[in-house]
Formats: structure tokens, sequence, C-alpha cells
């Protein structure tokens, strides 16, 4: 008797453990999923704010070259 309490009490810590292992495992999924999302999402959103900062720039200097063309003649 003493026995099979003893392979019950083992195999519940077992199952305990696992339990364990598995909900951890799946955290660390969830939370490496939206580590790569925000990463991905940031990286697209200085992607396009630089390109924004390039296209304003870009007609800046345009309108510079206009205004100075234009008061040269």
């Amino acid at each position: 008797m003493p026995t099979l309490l003893i392979i019950l009490l083992v195999l519940g810590a077992g199952l305990f453990v696992g339990g364990l292992l598995d909900r951890a495992s799946q955290t660390h999924a969830r939370f490496t999923g939206y580590r790569q999302r925000t990463a991905t999402g940031l990286f697209a959103w200085v992607r396009s704010a630089a390109a924004a900062v390039l296209g304003v720039a870009g007609l800046l200097v345009l309108l510079y070259l206009l205004a100075t063309l234009s008061s040269a003649r």
C-alpha cells in the first residue's frame, strides 16, 4: 500500500510540474510573438517616418531652388 501511495504522489508531482512547464512555454511563446509584432510595427513606423522626413526635406530643397532661381532672373 505505501508503494502505491508513493507512486501516486510521484505521478501527481510529475503532472503538476509538467503543467507548470507547459504553461511557462505557452507564456513564453505569447511574449515572443508580442515582442516580434511590436518590433515589426516599430520598424515599419521608423521606416515610414524616415521616408516622410526625406520627403519633406526634398520638398524644402525644391522650394529653395525654385525661390533662388526665380530671384536670379
